[in-house]
């Protein structure tokens, strides 16, 4: 088994791991986009300082707007940014740009329903990875030292 440098998860983009598509031959989301292509993006997200909380805001807002809208995939890109005006107001302060850049470049890629319900399998899964990325202590304040509990 070969191990993924931080540079190979950092160079990973939405336009090679979706090029084949969200789902498989079976019609099921692939597996990677729950696994390797999730830990790729929740780094990129990581690296750019997005806050799980936005992106929870962000999951959520998506979620509701494209459930009234019946599953319809017409004008996600207007959806899209209904969502992150949305979340915008939530937490008074412009969206990160490396959420929005990478919600955008994902969608290109949702051509139906099915599509677009693994693109929030997608998210949710990166958006679990970027919690404990974010829960980490920086690379100098890691310690051999057994946590405290006290």
């Amino acid at each position: 088994m070969s191990e993924t440098t931080r540079e190979e998860l950092l160079e990973l983009q939405p336009e090679d791991y979706l090029a084949p598509s969200f789902l498989g031959p079976d019609g099921a989301i692939r597996p990677e986009l729950l696994a390797s292509a999730a830990v790729a993006a929740a780094t990129q997200l990581a690296e750019e300082e997005t806050s799980p909380q936005e992106m929870a805001f962000t999951y959520e807002a998506l979620r509701a707007l494209f459930a009234m809208q019946d599953g319809s995939v017409e004008n996600l890109e207007a959806l899209v940014g209904e969502a992150f005006a949305m979340v915008g107001r939530m937490i008074r302060q412009p969206n990160n740009e490396g959420l929005v850049s990478w919600c955008l470049a994902c969608i290109d890629f949702v051509r139906h329903e099915a599509d677009m319900v693994a693109f929030l399998a997608h998210m949710q899964a990166v958006l679990r990875l970027l919690a404990l990325l974010a829960s980490l202590p920086p690379p100098g304040e890691i310690s051999s030292s057994e946590p405290s509990f006290s």
